[in-house]
């Protein structure tokens, strides 16, 4: 057996140095464990003074979060500034999937849509079906060339 000192309330009293965690016991009981959770959410609430005046993240304009604002880790001053910044998030991401590429066919530089990226070769169908066809050993004119 252990003798420490209660953090709450000053008490001394006995760990059981054979239980797992006796190291991180420092109440003696339930009720100073009740009592410290009170104090804690107690000064919590104190910490915090209403309205809270933030910045947007956004448009950098200044707004007040009110205490009974259901969520108290708002960003943005506005529903309208958040999916304005979810849009440029989205225009972004949609530029960076983009690539400058030349066509296998043709050989016309072109730009990739916004799925295909660095998978896609050929600047439409027609120049893929183009390809293709002439690859499979068939000639520009549709008829198959004789091999010899």
């Amino acid at each position: 057996m252990i003798t420490k000192k209660c953090s709450e309330c000053g008490k001394e009293f006995n760990v059981d140095d054979t239980k797992r965690n006796w190291q991180s016991v420092i109440l003696c009981s339930a009720e100073c464990q009740h009592e410290r959770t009170n104090r804690k959410s107690r000064e919590k609430y104190v910490k915090q003074t209403w309205p809270q005046e933030r910045i947007c993240e956004w448009c950098c304009q200044p707004y007040l979060l009110y205490e009974g604002s259901q969520k108290t880790n708002r960003k943005y001053c506005s529903r309208l500034c958040y999916l304005d910044k979810k849009r440029d998030e989205a225009k972004r991401d949609l530029e960076a999937r983009r690539v400058k590429k030349i066509c296998k066919h043709c050989g016309v530089a072109f730009i990739t849509g916004k799925f295909s990226g660095d998978r896609q070769e050929f600047c439409s169908k027609s120049c893929y079906r183009k390809y293709t066809w002439i690859k499979n050993g068939r000639s520009k004119n549709g008829y198959y060339e004789q091999r010899f």
